[in-house]
């Protein structure tokens, strides 16, 4: 179950969105799919890369902040994430996760 805190709270396990996005091992299942064309509008082609908007083909690290820290919730859902520097289409995202 998702569960939002207020900052003043509590301490978030992951701050650091893009430290941690490196060191996940990214799988191609439907819920990152979703999430990169929810957030980036843009379409996963495998474990390291996608395609934009504009059609170019772009390695995973160069995904927004807040697809990988959506990505983060969807494979580290145990990790308490800090969603401070995403937008509230990341936010839409998560909220769309299955399982969550």
């Amino acid at each position: 179950m998702l569960q939002v805190f207020d900052a003043e709270n509590c301490r978030a396990d992951i701050v650091d969105i893009d430290a941690s996005f490196s060191k996940l091992e990214i799988v191609v299942n439907d819920a990152v799919k979703n999430i990169i064309k929810a957030v980036d509008a843009g379409n996963m082609i495998d474990e390291s890369t996608f395609e934009d908007r504009f059609g170019v083909r772009l390695y995973l690290s160069e995904l927004s902040t807040g697809c990988k820290a959506a990505i983060c919730v969807a494979l580290m859902p145990d990790q308490m994430i800090d969603l401070q520097e995403c937008g509230l289409n990341t936010r839409d995202a998560i909220s769309m996760i299955p399982a969550l």
